[in-house]
């Protein structure tokens, strides 16, 4: 899980998305403080990584750990 920082958003975006899809990390979520906002990839059949999840409310919940779930909304309160 990465916390965006406003003067390394591309880092975290670019280089570390391609870091940890190519280190084979099953799942990536990204939180947003500033959009209140989460994201999470998932590495596909092709280990590659596509979109998840892409909330501003609600619940976001794991693929990869059973019953791990987060209530965005709540998260930025």
């Amino acid at each position: 899980m990465e916390i965006l920082s406003p003067s390394h958003q591309a880092h975290d975006l670019i280089f570390k998305s391609n870091l940890y899809q190519a280190d084979g990390i099953k799942e990536y979520w990204i939180v947003n403080p500033i959009l209140h906002h989460i994201m999470i990839d998932s590495l596909d059949n092709s280990n590659q990584y596509r979109l998840a999840a892409n909330e501003k409310q609600g619940m976001v919940r794991s693929n990869i750990i059973e019953g791990f779930e987060v209530d965005v909304e709540k998260m930025f309160d």
